[in-house]
């Protein structure tokens, strides 16, 4: 199972236990900020937002998002001296 669809489980889990949406935010640091973003981006609930540290949305996952919602908070931030990640990509995320 990759990433994405356990973040996915785990939210669906805890709505279907009856755990209102509205109020989650997912959040993730490098490589798991792109679930956390791909997933809020995608999920049919409405969230409270996504927080993204040091994070991207890589290419080849962008055709999974089929809608973006406006309305969703997106915090992003990014080292300046990541030697990793280059910031362009984190502000590649939040133009989605």
């Amino acid at each position: 199972m990759s990433s994405f669809a356990s973040v996915e489980e785990l939210l669906q889990a805890e709505v279907h236990c009856g755990a209102d949406p509205h109020p989650i935010l997912l959040m993730g640091f490098s490589q798991g900020a792109s679930p956390s973003l791909l997933v809020a981006l995608t999920t049919m609930h409405e969230l409270g937002g996504v927080i993204s540290l040091a994070g991207w949305i890589p290419h080849r996952r962008r055709e999974k998002i089929t809608h973006t919602k406006p309305h969703l908070p997106i915090f992003c931030r990014h080292g300046r001296n990541d030697g990793d990640i280059p910031t362009d990509c984190s502000e590649e995320a939040t133009a989605v």
